[in-house]
């Protein structure tokens, strides 16, 4: 009797095609697969099909959609605009800001002075009164980003207001930010895509698993011994980028350890 991955070899190698996410390869996701019991590998599948997979032809168009608010926002012109990257170098934030340049065809060396990383907010003039803009593939629970931006308000000139532009987040953890931001500067977040609770996995709105499904995934989640077995603050969040993982992610997909071996492994 052939087994449950032997019989979904179609829709494993159609995963395989989508996931483009470095050595993610149709014999990985099968290793993955073999980890869960066969009368829940349909579950661990579907799993898998939930994703929200952001490719970079989808981030482009991303980057491209959210330019067009910055000037809607700020003029055509954008003076007095700076584009930074959220957060320190070497994380999303920074690559965010890369890609943004180069999809709105602004690499060349006349735009070089509005693109900064935030380590340089505090080189700005204390004239400064223009608009930052900051830059970030997601926002998951939220608390990581307040503590950047209000980290950045500490220290950088009283500009006119700062606007946050991200690929993707969650509605709910966009309001967290700009209750507690807004406290302190004029302030708003633009998200490419804006997630409702029902993409979570674990939400009692996710109509796409039910209960009993879930608690065997969260069994699953246990299982790996991952200090956020959740995600990070418990998000449960289905999405995934080209090159990263948030850590918002469950941790049968991302975490690693000696019992358990990730289909995702964030850098």
């Amino acid at each position: 009797m052939p087994s449950y991955i032997d019989e979904h070899d179609s829709d494993i190698e159609e995963r395989s095609s989508v996931l483009t996410y470095k050595n993610i390869t149709k014999g990985k996701i099968i290793s993955w697969l073999k980890q869960f019991d066969e009368p829940h590998q349909s579950t661990a599948l579907k799993v898998l099909q939930q994703l929200r997979f952001y490719d970079i032809s989808q981030i482009h168009k991303s980057c491209k959609s959210l330019f067009n608010i910055v000037k809607q926002e700020c003029g055509d012109k954008l003076e007095d605009v700076i584009f930074m990257g959220l957060g320190s170098a070497g994380k999303s934030g920074a690559s965010m800001l890369y890609r943004f340049r180069h999809s709105n065809g602004m690499h060349s060396a006349k735009y070089a002075n509005m693109f900064k990383n935030a380590t340089e907010v505090t080189a700005l003039h204390s004239s400064f009164k223009g608009t930052l803009v900051f830059l970030d593939d997601f926002i998951g629970s939220g608390t990581q980003a307040t503590a950047s931006i209000l980290d950045i308000v500490s220290i950088a000139p009283p500009a006119s207001k700062i606007l946050l532009c991200v690929t993707a987040g969650y509605a709910s953890a966009i309001n967290y930010v700009c209750k507690e931001v807004e406290k302190e500067i004029d302030f708003n977040i633009f998200p490419a895509d804006l997630l409702q609770e029902n993409e979570k996995l674990f939400s009692e709105e996710n109509t796409n698993f039910n209960r009993e499904e879930q608690e065997i995934l969260r069994n699953y989640c246990l299982r790996t011994g991952s200090r956020y077995p959740f995600g990070f603050h418990d998000v449960g969040s289905l999405v995934v980028f080209c090159d990263s993982v948030p850590n918002n992610t469950p941790s049968i997909l991302i975490h690693e350890g000696d019992k358990w071996k990730p289909l995702f492994q964030r850098v």
